[in-house]
């Protein structure tokens, strides 16, 4: 057997072995860059689903702190204006109560001495005192409808005619003294004149 009867084969089965090794590594890289590919275009997809998901996210996060921002700024305002109204509901009992102290009948600048030491002009007085607060109440009615509608705000539009009425009512009581006032002194001049007449 002679050695080049040998190596013959040998060469031809090393020549096969190469050519499948070849093949073998060309489709090895193939399936490589193949599977590579698909693994990029599915983490590229769900990098695109991740920065959409996040988007979403954030936009219905904004919404939502958008809304509770809404609703915290409603509950906010509501608290304010119900304990205005309990404020005001306490300045008016006040205003109504029947004893008048000295303090309430004291000079006032800007007012009449003979007005402002008169019993009957305390409820005004009382309620003068919290003008600049029943100001700022109205002026937050506006605020109130804007944010409420404007069927939540007419209770501020009774309080103003509850306002009016104790206001109309003391000027009556005053329109009252002086007509009484008017009345005394025609009766004491009719009864003078009568007693004149009789003598």
């Amino acid at each position: 057997m002679d050695l080049t009867s040998l190596i013959g084969p040998a060469v031809v089965a090393a020549a096969i072995s190469s050519v499948v090794a070849s093949i073998g590594i060309l489709i090895s890289a193939r399936t490589t860059k193949a599977v590579h590919g698909e693994r990029l275009a599915f983490e590229r997809e769900q990098a695109e689903r991740r920065a959409n998901a996040e988007i979403a996210l954030a936009e219905r996060k904004f919404t939502l702190d958008q809304q509770l921002s809404d609703h915290k700024r409603r509950v906010e305002l509501a608290e304010a204006v119900l304990s205005d109204f309990y404020r005001i509901e306490e300045i008016y009992r006040v205003a109504r109560g029947p004893f008048v102290p000295i303090a309430d009948m004291l000079p006032i600048k800007g007012v009449s001495d003979e007005l402002a030491t008169d019993p009957d002009y305390a409820a005004l007085r009382r309620i003068q005192e919290h003008e600049q607060f029943l100001g700022d109440f109205r002026a937050r009615k506006y605020e109130f409808a804007a944010v409420f509608g404007k069927e939540a705000a007419a209770p501020f539009d009774e309080l103003r005619k509850i306002h009016n009425e104790i206001v109309w009512a003391v000027e009556d009581i005053f329109r009252h003294k002086e007509i009484r006032g008017e009345r005394a002194t025609r009766a004491a001049r009719l009864l003078q004149g009568q007693e004149a007449r009789n003598f």
